[in-house]
């Protein structure tokens, strides 16, 4: 395995974790209606931060560069492709193209390369 598969694996283990908590929250019959809700959208935004990822690494296989990882959170995405280097072309494409699938701004992104 790559290590961008056992990275994937272990974020994946991770999230599922953290959704099985908010659910365990959400279905608390002692959990008030405040606390629901804040679980709820905390499980929307994991699930859209999953998405953006898929997104990019996609995104990134159909423009050249298979072995892509992606990470988001609220404020900040991380990229590392699988590269020697990256031209300030490339990374400048990338960047782009996460910013894009993220709705991220491009200050808040980092762009990697892991040989």
């Amino acid at each position: 395995k790559s290590a961008f598969s056992v990275y994937r694996e272990k974020l994946a283990a991770a999230r599922a974790d953290s959704i099985r908590a908010l659910n365990e929250v959400a279905e608390n019959p002692e959990s008030d209606a405040q606390t629901v809700a804040a679980a709820m959208r905390e499980k929307a935004a994991l699930a859209g931060y999953a998405e953006a990822e898929a997104c990019v690494e996609t995104m990134l296989a159909a423009a050249g560069w298979p072995e892509a990882l992606c990470t988001v959170r609220e404020d900040a995405a991380d990229v590392v492709v699988r590269a020697e280097t990256l031209s300030e072309q490339d990374a400048a494409a990338i960047l782009e193209l996460a910013a894009r699938q993220t709705g991220l701004d491009a200050a808040r992104i980092r762009v990697t390369c892991e040989k």
